[in-house]
């Protein structure tokens, strides 16, 4: 138990290690005071926002009134599933989801379907499920994603991308990162997104079947196959004719940020750190040479037991930026206060699940 800070950090930080050591009742004793944290006030006054201007789409985006941004940074200071703050404001996504699985696709394909799946399907799912919710529509789209995935990492293919000069209308830097249409013809991305991942994580909140276990580890293995780092981030352009454009980039990989070029780039620091956050809830990813280079090089950065401290860069929070990408990682502290930075890279290291 992380004693320094238990007796150094703000609210969001205590809880959330009360948590992690299941001290359930001294936990219970914080709950209501994490909501009046101003940093949690500001995220729920966000669905708060959303709420008063019958906002229930602008789902995927930088801004901080986006759904995955609300919701990753809410459930990152510790708001969950069965606190009323989250569940009063969370429950017109849930009813939504469910009307949203339920629903009969239109025929062919359009980007309208492939964004009905991507969306307003398999984003939301992912961060209700990681807040904890567990209805059956997020566990239908949760399974459903993980044997689509499954199918296709299996195959350990890399080559997901068609020669886009045959193809009308698509911009000649574009024609190289052309994605298959057939990976996508049903309105479904049979590739992994970074979006992907964070669902997946969800199934080791609880005991997870060995049949999904063997499956998921196929789906995270595909991650670390050496012709992975050649798809870009954003994987590609998809291709849809018959609109007013028929060429779009849609989603984002699971980047894996090089360990060498942080000198270059610290700003990699932020997406570093999440990275390992989100894949040490798949245990067998330890084995993996990447993830112990990249634990090797936070550990460079231990003051002393317990202490870490991690430069600026890492530790990014700023208005209207991508969570997924780390744009969001202060944990609720005073960063008027020199200790803060230490506060929040000694919590970011003790968050990490200890390799078994």
């Amino acid at each position: 138990m992380n004693t320094w800070l238990l007796e150094n950090a703000e609210i969001p930080i205590r809880y959330n290690l009360l948590q992690k050591y299941r001290l359930q009742e001294e936990a219970f004793d914080l709950q209501e005071m994490l909501v009046t944290v101003p940093e949690v006030q500001y995220w729920l006054g966000q669905l708060d926002h959303r709420a008063s201007m019958g906002m229930v789409g602008n789902i995927h985006g930088s801004h901080d009134y986006r759904f995955e941004n609300i919701m990753g940074k809410l459930i990152q200071l510790g708001l969950r599933a069965g606190m009323p703050a989250l569940d009063e404001r969370c429950a017109v996504y849930r009813q939504r989801l469910a009307e949203q699985v339920a629903k009969e696709r239109e025929p062919g394909l359009s980007f309208k379907k492939l964004y009905s799946y991507y969306d307003y399907e398999l984003i939301p799912a992912a961060f209700l499920a990681l807040a904890g919710y567990s209805d059956p529509a997020v566990q239908q789209v949760r399974e459903n994603r993980l044997e689509l995935l499954y199918e296709f990492t299996k195959q350990q293919r890399y080559d997901i991308y068609i020669d886009g000069s045959k193809l009308p209308g698509v911009p000649k830097d574009w024609q190289p990162w052309i994605i298959d249409p057939d990976l996508y013809a049903d309105g479904q991305i049979h590739t992994p997104v970074l979006h992907d991942y964070i669902l997946l994580s969800t199934f080791f909140q609880q005991t997870v079947d060995q049949q999904f276990r063997e499956k998921i580890c196929t789906v995270v293995d595909w991650l670390f196959g050496p012709p992975y780092k050649e798809i870009p981030v954003h994987c590609g352009y998809f291709w849809i004719p018959g609109g007013s454009y028929s060429s779009k980039a849609v989603c984002w990989k699971l980047d894996l940020p090089g360990i060498q070029n942080l000198g270059e780039n610290p700003k990699q620091g932020q997406a570093l750190i999440q990275r390992v956050h989100l894949l040490s809830n798949f245990p067998e990813v330890w084995n993996q040479p990447w993830m112990k280079a990249a634990c090797a090089h936070l550990e460079t950065f231990k003051v002393d037991e317990p202490k870490y401290l991690f430069p600026k860069e890492y530790l990014v929070e700023r208005k209207d930026g991508y969570w997924v990408f780390g744009a969001h990682m202060g944990m609720g502290e005073n960063r008027r206060l020199e200790k803060s930075r230490m506060v929040e890279s000694t919590y970011w290291m003790e968050q990490r699940i200890q390799e078994k």
